[in-house]
């Protein structure tokens, strides 16, 4: 086993770091179970009956045949040894029954003990109970009453021939002022202690019944195709906005940034021209990503066209604020244009949205008007992003990913479980479809790429997509990546070359032109022809 390898409490292994995000993962049960330990040992301490101890200290003596002095030395041994055996005296039945018969009330076991140490001749005598007065009393009546029981039964029956042993108090028990238990700061460290091994303990019980993808090694297994991005998880407020085209450099507009050159090093000079969003559940970002993806794609000044292929739950209509009461659902269905369907948005991309709901989406998705449609738009647009529906509920985004250059895998860190990821990839690989990669969304912040400053972008991304290209070929050769379905001859611009066209020129009707906003790098964009607002057929 590695030597930065940690082996789980229930089985498995964890890298180092792993381990720790594990820890930062479950840290609110710790921080919880630390809590709750010292209230609860807090509160113990406070609520019990305060413990005071008091004690008496008797001396043993022992002189041989009578005191001569040659034999004091065997005296005193002879006294060390009984001080042992007259402390166990102190917890029989007799001297606890005597000494409540002098108190006048019963005296629970283990009240009254005895201690002498190895070699001394001392033998202290302590009472602990409730009260301070009852303890010092206690441990004085306690000790006459072992001083008169060694008298009797130590008795000589010649003086000039046996040993005298007596046993006197040195010292008796004062009142004690403060109570030996409970310890406030020890049963609050204690119960602090205890409360953070349940929390560590329910941190590594939950990861170990925890069946979702966190790792990004794990991800690519399951879906054969290497991690292209990292999407951090946003606040509820951010997730709601709608996108702007000024170019954000934040956290998640670099990872979309990251992810749009990725996509480009992954398809391997293969060119591609429609790419599908999809995943195997819902809720796991497709249509958030989508938009961001096109407005990446459009600040690089290249004809981009966003395709809400999601007919059972159309959201970019929503989320980009456009009118969704004609779209792909009403082309489909034959009631209007595909070009008369078609939304100019703020300049920058071309939005399709998806369309009144209709009752029969896979058999429209699984039309011979899908095909023309997507030959139509190839043929105008440099990159054609498709949102779809999950893939397990229905067979629609299957359908799409067949029809489709190329398909990216979305899962959600930490929430989709490893079996549904699993059966997603299948369901792409029946159909013969090409998963370029996958993407992490909603991912932790230590997995995100940093925040970058508005100046940056252009320059750091090159470096960014060297560095992560290498890592896709090093995936790319461990894992089976399935075969490409096969291509259709069809005339398609290249849609992904590295250094895109300054002026892009479309024989499509493009009258209006819009002013683009900044470039990644600073400067700012030339204009570019833009399509106006086609006339809505009403559905």
């Amino acid at each position: 086993m590695r030597c930065d390898s940690f082996v789980l409490v229930f089985g498995g292994q964890l890298s180092f770091r792993a381990y720790l995000r594990l820890l930062r993962d479950g840290r609110w049960w710790i921080s919880a179970g630390l809590l709750i330990g010292l209230a609860a040992g807090f509160l113990s301490a406070q609520t019990t009956d305060p413990v005071y101890s008091a004690s008496t200290t008797l001396y043993v003596a022992a002189i041989e045949g009578g005191g001569e002095p040659g034999q004091a030395y065997q005296g005193s041994l002879l006294a060390e040894q009984k001080s042992r055996a007259y402390a166990e005296l102190m917890s029989s039945e007799r001297i606890r029954a005597e000494t409540a018969n002098v108190l006048g009330e019963p005296i629970d076991p283990g009240v009254i003990s005895g201690q002498a140490s190895a070699g001394s001749p001392v033998v202290t005598v302590t009472a602990r109970t409730w009260s301070p007065e009852l303890a010092a009393r206690i441990a004085n009546i306690a000790a006459g009453k072992l001083a008169n029981l060694v008298s009797e039964l130590e008795r000589p029956q010649d003086r000039l021939l046996s040993t005298v042993i007596t046993v006197r108090v040195v010292a008796e028990a004062a009142e004690p002022t403060d109570p030996v238990a409970p310890d406030l700061r020890l049963s609050t460290a204690l119960g602090g202690l205890i409360g953070l091994l349940v929390g560590v303990g329910i941190t590594l019980l939950r990861r170990n019944l925890d069946r979702s993808v966190r790792e990004p090694a794990a991800l690519e297994g399951l879906a054969g195709a290497p991690l292209l991005a990292s999407l951090p998880k946003q606040s509820r407020r951010q997730a709601g906005l709608s996108p702007t085209p000024d170019g954000s450099t934040g956290r998640n507009a670099e990872a979309v940034r990251m992810l749009r050159t990725n996509v480009r090093f992954a398809a391997g000079g293969r060119e591609i021209t429609t790419l599908l969003i999809a995943s195997a559940v819902p809720g796991e970002g497709r249509t958030s990503l989508a938009c961001e993806l096109a407005l990446a794609y459009g600040q690089q000044r290249q004809r981009v066209l966003l395709v809400d292929a999601d007919l059972r739950t159309p959201r970019v209509a929503q989320r980009m604020n456009i009118d969704g009461s004609t779209g792909l659902s009403s082309v489909l269905a034959g009631r209007c244009e595909v070009d008369d369907a078609i939304f100019s948005w703020a300049g920058v991309v071309d939005v399709l949205p998806g369309g009144p709901v209709p009752v029969n989406p896979s058999e429209l998705l699984d039309s011979e008007r899908l095909v023309n449609l997507l030959d139509h738009v190839k043929r105008k647009y440099d990159v054609v992003l498709i949102d779809s529906s999950p893939l397990l509920p229905s067979t629609d985004a299957a359908i799409l990913a067949a029809r489709c250059d190329a398909t990216l895998l979305l899962v959600r860190h930490g929430r989709t479980a490893d079996a549904r990821v699993e059966a997603a990839a299948e369901a792409l690989r029946r159909v013969r479809a090409t998963v370029i990669g996958a993407v992490f969304t909603m991912a932790p912040g230590s997995m995100a790429p940093p925040k970058a400053h508005r100046d940056t972008p252009a320059q750091a991304e090159p470096v960014a997509a060297a560095a992560l290209s290498r890592r896709t070929e090093e995936v790319t050769q461990s894992i089976t990546v399935p075969s490409p379905a096969p291509e259709r001859e069809v005339t398609v611009p290249t849609a992904l070359d590295p250094t895109p066209p300054a002026d892009p020129v479309d024989t499509t009707d493009r009258t209006s032109t819009t002013e683009l906003p900044a470039s990644e790098n600073g400067a700012a964009a030339p204009p570019r022809p833009q399509p106006t607002p086609r006339a809505k057929t009403s559905a």
